[in-house]
């Protein structure tokens, strides 16, 4: 999960995008992720009462799109 604290936003974000940003950072590439690629390639949860952060949203979503595999 990805938090911007001041745009009180949370995103789960697959670890093979973030992966593919780490390695074009060794790489003397860019060293932060831009906010739209997390937008585009992410999915945005939205606090509730109960859970406080829904989580499960995110993981179903990595689920149901098989984002964050070698294939995904």
């Amino acid at each position: 999960m990805i938090r911007f604290v001041t745009l009180n936003r949370l995103f789960v974000y697959p670890v093979s995008d973030l992966n593919r940003w780490w390695a074009e950072s060794l790489k003397n590439g860019r060293k932060s992720i831009p906010l739209k690629a997390i937008e585009t390639a992410g999915f945005e949860l939205h606090p509730k009462l109960q859970p406080l952060i829904p989580y499960l949203d995110g993981v179903d979503w990595l689920i149901k799109t098989k984002r964050g595999t070698e294939n995904g």
